[in-house]
């Protein structure tokens, strides 16, 4: 049963000693949802940040996100058709909007185009093979030519990122949770019971999710992945003509996905900023956890200039970016998840190398961590998420 409907959130110097159920560390969007879930089955939970609750340093910060069933794995789509079950509940709890519904295209090689198609055909979600010229027909904004195919994902859409985020912290401290931000966990000990210390006591649990961004290497440094730091520009374009800013609002421009030569770029509608795409490069510049990088890279621009020059010609492409963002990306060797638990834990789950296509997966995420952390078999397959993949290539 769950607790008293209360929150605390503790932000003074007081030292603290208590003990919970489950303690999750960072209120990222998969933290924060991985908290929500184990409250609300019954779990006395705590949630831990190390920055103040809405901070822009980590990987979950901004305003929008995509949320789509598309993709080139087919591991990913129980997650994200429960997660979309998730939002519909929510919104109608709530009662207000945490997604715009805009459809995607999504262009490429025909090759890759027809293998994603498969995956959304064998999961029966609906979708559309198209040529060029018929995408260009329905949005005549884009402009690929024949040697590009394209898919559409009609349910494709804006997830409203940082109501997503408040929303589920919201329903947190409704159920009882309780969110310590501005409390750095500084180490450790794993055995019957989690012991976790900061500069404001000492924490002990029977269960920890550690949900770390771009700091898992940081507080985990002997985990048997290591992960590439990436800081991604996120430009934003607006409209050469004041009269074609219509083109970028949500009813007009859709979730794009473009693929060439293993180059990949994404873009969203004006959701961030009136008048303004996000239109940015599908990769950064890598760096260091501890000695972060204060100039962006120009070339991840300049590509992205050069592709909205010849597919998007009604977007300013001399001019622009209207303004650039940075976004944190934690990525694992081989571009996919890490749900496991730690090694040689059987109480501690690490959750983490989400950056690009994590957000939309917070809410089933942290269904599946509460599943586990209550014995239970989790709704969705996570093996193929498992450190096993890097112990037995690091034993090559």
């Amino acid at each position: 049963m769950i607790g008293k409907t209360r929150c605390f959130i503790y932000k003074g110097s007081k030292m603290a000693t208590d003990e919970f159920d489950m303690i999750v560390v960072g209120a990222g969007i998969i933290g924060t949802c991985a908290a929500y879930h184990s409250q609300k089955a019954g779990l006395r939970t705590l949630l831990l940040e190390q920055y103040p609750l809405g901070h822009s340093f980590g990987s979950s910060a901004g305003k929008s996100r995509i949320i789509r069933h598309a993709h080139t794995d087919p591991q990913y789509l129980p997650l994200v058709k429960d997660s979309y079950e998730q939002i519909a509940e929510m919104e109608k709890k709530r009662g207000e909007k945490l997604w715009i519904k805009t459809g995607m295209v999504w262009m490429g090689e025909k090759n890759e185009i027809e293998g994603v198609a498969k995956i959304l055909n064998d999961y029966k979600c609906d979708h559309e093979l198209v040529s060029s010229a018929e995408v260009g027909k329905r949005y005549p904004s884009l402009k690929y030519g024949p040697e590009w195919a394209g898919l559409i994902d009609p349910m494709a859409g804006c997830i409203l990122a940082d109501r997503w985020l408040a929303v589920y912290q919201d329903e947190f401290r409704k159920a009882g949770g309780t969110i310590y931000d501005e409390t750095r966990v500084d180490s450790f000990e794993n055995g019957d019971n989690v012991i976790i210390r900061t500069r404001r006591g000492e924490f002990r649990s029977k269960n920890a999710i550690f949900a770390l961004g771009t700091w898992i290497n940081k507080l985990l440094p002997d985990l048997p992945v290591q992960t590439r730091n990436e800081l991604i520009s996120v430009a934003y374009w607006k409209a050469k003509k004041t009269e074609d800013s219509h083109l970028t609002e949500p009813e007009n421009y859709p979730i794009l996905l473009a693929d060439e030569k293993r180059i990949g770029w994404y873009s969203l509608p004006s959701v961030d900023y009136k008048g303004a795409v996000k239109f940015a490069y599908h990769q950064g510049e890598v760096y260091d956890i501890n000695n972060e990088i204060v100039d962006m890279d120009q070339k991840f621009i300049d590509a992205t200039r050069e592709h909205i020059r010849t597919h998007l010609p009604f977007l300013d492409s001399e001019n622009g970016p209207w303004r650039v963002d940075r976004c944190k990306y934690a990525m694992s060797p081989d571009e996919h998840y890490v749900v496991d638990f730690l090694p040689g834990s059987k109480n501690i789950q690490v959750v983490g190398c989400m950056s690009g296509t994590g957000y939309k997966n917070g809410p089933s995420l942290g269904k599946a961590l509460t599943q586990i952390a209550l014995g239970q078999r989790p709704f969705a397959d996570l093996s193929s998420f498992s450190l096993d993949r890097f112990k037995q290539k690091s034993k090559m």
